[in-house]
């Protein structure tokens, strides 16, 4: 298996900066709260981690983003053989409530279509 401090860093300007932060953020967590790294870290620290995001009153899309951030990075860890197997897998975003399109009522499409200013 490789070690991770061989890679390069990604230029903030690829389409793979996003994931960076957010897993740089993830890097940064791991360090501070576990004795764990990128490679040897679990599920339950992966799990930890999104609790501990959403309790940070981050929105669902941006815990959501964050899941499939920290998938992507471990894909990528499994597929170059950073690591044995991917913590990731059983990492769930949270669909949230969507919102319904505002509509306008028949009463106040049809004054708008009647209306003078409409036709102007």
């Amino acid at each position: 298996m490789k070690s991770i401090s061989q890679t390069k860093s990604i230029p903030r300007q690829t389409p793979l900066a996003p994931i960076c932060v957010i897993s740089g953020s993830f890097a940064t967590y791991i360090d501070e709260h576990t004795e764990l790294t990128l490679t040897t870290a679990t599920a339950d620290e992966l799990s930890e981690y999104i609790e501990w995001r959403a309790a940070r009153a981050k929105s669902v899309a941006t815990v959501s983003r964050s899941i499939a951030s920290i998938k992507c990075l471990y894909a990528y860890l499994c597929i170059h053989r950073y690591i044995e197997t991917n913590p990731s897998t059983k990492l769930v975003p949270d669909k949230g409530t969507q919102k319904l399109p505002q509509i306008l009522r028949v009463r106040k499409s049809t004054s708008c279509l009647t209306s003078r200013n409409a036709l102007t």
